[in-house]
Order: C-alpha cells, then structure tokens, then sequence
C-alpha cells in the first residue's frame, strides 16, 4: 500500500469516527414498520387523537440520570398538539436542582421521509418561589402532518450527590401499544432530605398494574466489596387511556403506576408503611432540606420494601 494509499484510508476511518461521535449518530432511533407508517387508527380507542407505539423510561442512579423515549403516532388533527413537548424540571439556589439535556427528535411521514429536528429548545419560567424556579423546556418537532410519527428523547439529571426514585406513571390520556420502565438504584448509604435526615435502608413501593403485567426484580452477583446491583424492571403493553366520562369521580390515585421511594430506617414495626412523595430527593451527605415542595399521592395497596443495605454501612463523604 503505498502512501496517498495510506493517507486516504486515515482520513476515512477518521471521519467516520467522528461522525460515530455526532449525538444523532450515538442515537438508535427505531426503524418504523411498514404498520405503523400506514396505521390511520387504534381499534381499541376508534377516534384517537394519537397513540404512544412506544414510551421507555430508565434511571441510573449512579450517574443521576433519568432518560426518557417517546415514539407518538399522530393520528388526527388534534393529534398534531403533541409535536409540542414542554419538559418540566426546578433550579433551585442550592441542593437538588435538576437540568434537562441531549434532547434530540425527529419526525417520519407516512411515506418514510424523516425531518430531524435541529432547532434549540427554549426555557420558560412556570413559577418561581422562595429559592425554586420552576422550568421547562419547550420545543416543537418539525413538519408534523396526520399520520406522521413523531419521536423524541431527553435525560434529566440530578445534581451530584443527590438521588430520587423514579415514579411510573404506566397509565396517561392517550393510548400504549408498548412501554418498557428500568431502574437501578444506588447500594450508597443515603441521607433523607426529609424524616430528619435519617438514614435508608430499604426501597419501598406501591404498584397498580395492568393485567399480566409483572414488576421483576433482580440483583446482580456480588463481587469484591459490592453488594450487587438491584434492578427494577417493568414491560408492559396495550395499555388503555385513563378513563375520562362527565361527573366522573377522580381516579388519578387508581391509575396504573409503581411509586418508589427510599425509605429511612425505622422500627420493623412501621418499615413500608410510610408515605411517599413524589418530589422526595436523598443525599449522600447532610445537604440541607429538599428545595422541592411534597407532593403526597394516596395508596391503593400495602407497600412493599426490599432491604438493600446493612444500616451500619458507612456514610460516603
């Protein structure tokens, strides 16, 4: 081979490397089918505006990262709303302030054309109290016709140090064909922002779920000083739309969810019968209290806890 050979050959896998290191190109999106491209209609909700083909949600506790995926099937005209996202997070003057980045998105026409959305998405004050303000970020994915597919992803992000536990919300207002949810927790010792700055020792959770659908739990083997990874996981599909009638009563604590929460240590006599928040953060040291205001949800059934961790475990500096 001689030189200009060579050179040639560096130049190309140089370029393709860095086109591997685009964010479009780390992205698998998911190649539609031939179905979904032509579906006009649900046969399980006639008159649908749109219909999730697919939403997953995954969390990593050890990078503080919630990551989210939508995949939409506009279906009528009102269905085009949903190319407008608003992606709600707080900025708090210190402790638990939560960023929302990498948003990429993109929109396929029913004959496959696909338009990536390439604008910037724009933050927008919702409210401002004392030390919080309430965001979103909003943007609009282009060129949205009936029939197309809309798709979308984003990852919020905690400040370090600082851990939430995810809330499912399984069931919304439209149609699910398929979701698929994920969660692996920290095994650190963690300081609640709440409860007096106790100390976890257990996950708990509660679980409205959909007929066959199962939350699994696993861990992962032990190795040196680590105690192996707990994974939460759920799949679930053809999930209905939450129920909306005239003079219905309100249903929104019977929706199909699973709610997790750290729980602090307490007397085996109470462990998995306290309340959640949804806004409840935890720390790996005593940062102040959670800028966040509780939100309490009701419960339909008994929670369940998992121990993770020996309550002598040391707190990470």
């Amino acid at each position: 081979m001689n030189y200009t050979s060579r050179r040639t050959l560096c130049i190309t896998l140089l370029s393709a490397l860095a086109l591997l290191a685009t964010p479009i190109a780390r992205a698998q999106w998911t190649v539609p089918t031939a179905e979904e491209l032509s579906m006009t209609s649900q046969p399980q909700v006639p008159g649908a505006a749109a219909v999730y083909l697919f939403r997953e949600e995954t969390t990593e506790d050890k990078l503080h990262m919630f990551s989210t995926y939508v995949r939409l099937k506009v279906l009528t005209e009102r269905g085009k709303e949903h190319a407008n996202v608003e992606l709600a997070y707080a900025h708090a003057s210190e402790g638990a302030s939560t960023v929302i980045d990498d948003i990429q998105g993109r929109t396929i026409h029913p004959d496959g054309t696909i338009i990536p959305f390439t604008g910037k998405p724009y933050e927008k004050l919702v409210e401002k109290t004392q030390g919080v303000r309430f965001m979103a970020k909003v943007f609009t994915l282009p060129d949205v016709e009936v029939g197309s597919i809309i798709e979308y992803r984003y990852k919020l992000r905690l400040d370090d140090n600082w851990f939430r536990a995810p809330q499912w919300y399984i069931q919304s207002g439209l149609y699910t064909r398929k979701a698929h949810y994920s969660w692996r927790p920290t095994g650190q010792q963690l300081v609640s922002s709440e409860d007096g700055g106790q100390l976890t020792n257990t996950i708990s959770w509660t679980k409205i779920l959909p007929p066959g659908a199962d939350l699994k739990e696993t861990q992962l083997p032990a190795r040196s000083f680590d105690e192996g990874q707990y994974i939460f996981d759920l799949n679930v599909h053809d999930v209905p739309p939450t129920p909306e009638e005239d003079y219905m009563p309100p249903i929104s604590s019977f929706t199909y969810r699973v709610l997790f929460y750290y729980s602090p240590i307490a007397p085996a006599t109470s462990i998995g019968r306290t309340k959640a928040s949804t806004g409840r953060s935890f720390a790996t040291s005593s940062s102040g209290p959670d800028p966040s205001s509780p939100r309490p949800f009701t419960t339909s059934s008994s929670p369940r806890t998992r121990r993770i961790r020996s309550s002598t475990r040391s707190t990470p500096p």
